[in-house]
Protein backbone atom coordinates (compact mmCIF):
# COMPACT_ATOMS: atom_id res chain seq x y z
CA UNK A 1 0.00 0.00 0.00
CA UNK A 2 2.75 2.37 0.97
CA UNK A 3 4.68 1.54 -2.21
CA UNK A 4 1.60 2.27 -4.33
CA UNK A 5 1.24 5.69 -2.71
CA UNK A 6 4.86 6.49 -3.43
CA UNK A 7 4.47 5.38 -7.04
CA UNK A 8 1.42 7.64 -7.47
CA UNK A 9 3.24 10.50 -5.79
CA UNK A 10 6.29 10.09 -8.03
CA UNK A 11 4.07 9.85 -11.14
CA UNK A 12 2.13 12.98 -10.14
CA UNK A 13 5.37 14.85 -9.42
CA UNK A 14 6.82 13.85 -12.82
CA UNK A 15 3.63 14.92 -14.60
CA UNK A 16 3.62 18.28 -12.83
CA UNK A 17 7.29 18.82 -13.69
CA UNK A 18 6.68 17.98 -17.37
CA UNK A 19 3.67 20.29 -17.53
CA UNK A 20 5.63 23.11 -15.91
CA UNK A 21 8.53 22.60 -18.29
CA UNK A 22 6.30 22.76 -21.38
CA UNK A 23 4.40 25.79 -20.10
CA UNK A 24 7.50 27.74 -19.06
CA UNK A 25 9.97 26.72 -21.74
CA UNK A 26 7.87 26.37 -24.88
CA UNK A 27 9.68 27.72 -27.91
CA UNK A 28 8.52 30.96 -29.59
CA UNK A 29 7.82 28.94 -32.73
CA UNK A 30 5.54 26.54 -30.85
CA UNK A 31 3.72 29.47 -29.21
CA UNK A 32 3.16 31.24 -32.55
CA UNK A 33 1.90 28.02 -34.16
CA UNK A 34 -0.43 27.44 -31.21
CA UNK A 35 -1.85 30.96 -31.70
CA UNK A 36 -2.40 30.26 -35.41
CA UNK A 37 -4.11 26.94 -34.65
CA UNK A 38 -6.33 28.54 -32.00
CA UNK A 39 -7.35 31.30 -34.45
CA UNK A 40 -8.43 28.65 -36.98
CA UNK A 41 -10.46 26.82 -34.32
CA UNK A 42 -12.09 30.03 -33.05
CA UNK A 43 -13.07 31.14 -36.56
CA UNK A 44 -14.44 27.69 -37.46
CA UNK A 45 -18.06 26.74 -36.91
CA UNK A 46 -19.89 27.72 -33.81
CA UNK A 47 -20.81 25.05 -31.30
CA UNK A 48 -24.11 23.34 -32.11
CA UNK A 49 -27.04 25.46 -31.10
CA UNK A 50 -25.03 28.64 -30.52
CA UNK A 51 -27.18 31.72 -31.17
CA UNK A 52 -25.85 34.53 -33.38
CA UNK A 53 -25.47 36.95 -30.45
CA UNK A 54 -23.65 34.34 -28.38
CA UNK A 55 -21.33 33.56 -31.32
CA UNK A 56 -20.51 37.24 -31.70
CA UNK A 57 -19.77 37.62 -27.96
CA UNK A 58 -17.59 34.48 -28.00
CA UNK A 59 -15.66 35.69 -31.06
CA UNK A 60 -15.08 39.12 -29.50
CA UNK A 61 -13.80 37.54 -26.29
CA UNK A 62 -11.56 34.90 -27.88
CA UNK A 63 -10.15 37.07 -30.67
CA UNK A 64 -9.20 39.74 -28.13
CA UNK A 65 -6.43 37.42 -26.91
CA UNK A 66 -5.37 36.37 -30.43
CA UNK A 67 -5.51 39.50 -32.60
CA UNK A 68 -4.22 43.04 -32.36
CA UNK A 69 -6.90 45.72 -32.04
CA UNK A 70 -5.86 47.18 -35.41
CA UNK A 71 -5.41 43.86 -37.28
CA UNK A 72 -5.41 44.21 -41.07
CA UNK A 73 -7.24 41.55 -43.09
CA UNK A 74 -6.98 41.25 -46.87
CA UNK A 75 -8.98 38.68 -48.84
CA UNK A 76 -8.27 38.00 -52.52
CA UNK A 77 -6.46 41.32 -52.87
CA UNK A 78 -9.69 43.29 -52.91
CA UNK A 79 -11.54 42.94 -49.61
CA UNK A 80 -9.64 44.89 -46.98
CA UNK A 81 -10.72 45.09 -43.38
CA UNK A 82 -9.10 46.96 -40.52
CA UNK A 83 -9.65 46.21 -36.85
CA UNK A 84 -10.68 43.29 -34.69
CA UNK A 85 -14.33 44.35 -34.73
CA UNK A 86 -14.38 44.11 -38.55
CA UNK A 87 -12.98 40.58 -38.31
CA UNK A 88 -15.65 39.69 -35.74
CA UNK A 89 -18.32 41.10 -38.10
CA UNK A 90 -17.00 39.03 -40.99
CA UNK A 91 -16.78 35.82 -38.95
CA UNK A 92 -20.21 36.37 -37.36
CA UNK A 93 -22.00 37.13 -40.60
CA UNK A 94 -20.33 34.50 -42.77
CA UNK A 95 -21.93 31.48 -41.11
CA UNK A 96 -25.48 30.93 -42.32
CA UNK A 97 -28.07 29.09 -40.27
CA UNK A 98 -27.57 25.34 -40.44
CA UNK A 99 -24.09 25.68 -41.91
CA UNK A 100 -20.86 24.30 -40.52
CA UNK A 101 -17.62 25.99 -41.47
CA UNK A 102 -14.20 24.58 -40.77
CA UNK A 103 -10.72 25.92 -41.41
CA UNK A 104 -8.08 23.30 -42.06
CA UNK A 105 -4.46 24.48 -42.14
CA UNK A 106 -1.67 22.41 -43.60
CA UNK A 107 1.83 22.54 -42.14
CA UNK A 108 2.65 26.24 -42.13
CA UNK A 109 6.07 27.64 -42.85
CA UNK A 110 6.95 29.75 -39.83
CA UNK A 111 9.68 32.33 -39.40
CA UNK A 112 10.39 33.98 -36.07
CA UNK A 113 12.59 37.06 -35.84
CA UNK A 114 12.76 38.30 -32.27
CA UNK A 115 9.39 39.83 -31.45
CA UNK A 116 7.84 39.29 -34.89
CA UNK A 117 6.83 36.15 -36.75
CA UNK A 118 5.22 35.21 -40.04
CA UNK A 119 3.37 32.05 -40.99
CA UNK A 120 2.40 31.08 -44.50
CA UNK A 121 0.88 28.00 -45.95
CA UNK A 122 -2.14 26.38 -47.52
CA UNK A 123 -5.54 26.11 -45.97
CA UNK A 124 -8.97 24.86 -46.89
CA UNK A 125 -12.28 26.45 -45.97
CA UNK A 126 -14.83 23.64 -45.67
CA UNK A 127 -18.52 24.54 -45.72
CA UNK A 128 -21.08 21.86 -44.89
CA UNK A 129 -24.77 22.53 -45.38
CA UNK A 130 -27.14 19.62 -45.22
CA UNK A 131 -25.57 16.83 -47.28
CA UNK A 132 -23.45 19.18 -49.42
CA UNK A 133 -19.79 19.98 -48.82
CA UNK A 134 -17.80 22.77 -50.48
CA UNK A 135 -14.01 22.97 -50.22
CA UNK A 136 -12.24 26.24 -51.03
CA UNK A 137 -8.43 26.00 -51.14
CA UNK A 138 -6.55 29.15 -50.14
CA UNK A 139 -3.03 30.43 -49.47
CA UNK A 140 -2.58 32.41 -46.30
CA UNK A 141 0.00 34.60 -44.63
CA UNK A 142 -0.30 35.74 -41.03
CA UNK A 143 2.02 38.23 -39.34
CA UNK A 144 2.42 38.21 -35.56
CA UNK A 145 4.06 40.38 -32.96
CA UNK A 146 4.94 39.39 -29.45
CA UNK A 147 3.79 41.55 -26.60
CA UNK A 148 2.91 40.98 -22.96
CA UNK A 149 4.20 37.41 -23.14
CA UNK A 150 2.03 36.24 -26.03
CA UNK A 151 1.80 36.32 -29.82
CA UNK A 152 -0.99 38.32 -31.47
CA UNK A 153 -1.88 38.42 -35.15
CA UNK A 154 -1.38 41.85 -36.73
CA UNK A 155 -2.10 41.02 -40.36
CA UNK A 156 -3.86 38.26 -42.29
CA UNK A 157 -3.72 37.85 -46.07
CA UNK A 158 -5.84 35.22 -47.77
CA UNK A 159 -5.68 34.50 -51.51
CA UNK A 160 -7.08 31.87 -53.80
CA UNK A 161 -4.72 28.95 -54.15
CA UNK A 162 -2.88 28.87 -57.44
CA UNK A 163 -2.01 25.60 -59.04
CA UNK A 164 1.01 25.95 -61.25
CA UNK A 165 1.00 23.98 -64.46
CA UNK A 166 3.87 21.54 -64.78
CA UNK A 167 6.66 22.72 -67.03
CA UNK A 168 6.39 21.31 -70.56
CA UNK A 169 9.41 19.28 -71.60
CA UNK A 170 10.39 18.59 -75.22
Amino acid sequence: MRLARRAWFVAALAAAAALGYFMLFRSPEAEALATLDRMARVLSSPPAGEAAAARRARLEHELEALCAEDIAVEIDGSTRLRGRSALVDLASDSVAAGENVGIELSSPELRVDGSTASARGDGVLVRKRGMGVERDARRYRVLFRRGQGRWVATSVEIARATHEEPEARP
